[in-house]
């Protein structure tokens, strides 16, 4: 399913004691497919159908929608001269996953790790808590 490095695990523990309620865990869903695929993140109540995954105090919620998409993925969080945000990265990106030009899918474009907008999530980004690397 998904790997979390430590500091992911630290910066996702901190935003939900900003801004998740009680109950709640991090959504992680992805939309499109294959090039033109993007990942969002934001606190949200876990549904009957989704997949939970546990790890040290991070609660992350998968939909059946997204399920396919997690096989490899690894979340980190990076700071540098760009600044900071998510950065989610794919075995098979990786490897030039399905794209011809061989550079695979980026999940480091603008907006790839949170979606503003959505009225189901409550998202770091939308609260300037720079959860996306711009």
């Amino acid at each position: 399913m998904i790997t979390l490095s430590e500091s992911a695990i630290q910066e996702i523990q901190r935003l939900a004691g900003e801004m998740a309620r009680e109950g709640q865990g991090l959504r992680f869903f992805v939309e499109g497919s294959c090039c033109s695929r993007s990942y969002g993140m934001g606190f949200d109540d876990p549904r009957e159908e989704d997949q939970v995954l546990e790890t040290h105090g991070v609660k992350l919620l998968v939909g059946p929608e997204s399920v396919s998409y997690t096989q490899g993925l690894a979340i980190d969080f990076t700071t540098g001269p760009e600044g900071s945000g998510f950065e989610i990265l794919s075995a098979k990106d990786a490897e030039g996953g399905c794209c011809s030009s061989g550079e695979g899918a980026s999940a480091k474009e603008e907006g790839s790790c949170c979606r503003s907008g959505s009225d189901t999530h409550n998202h770091a980004e939308q609260q300037g808590g720079g959860c996306c690397r711009n």
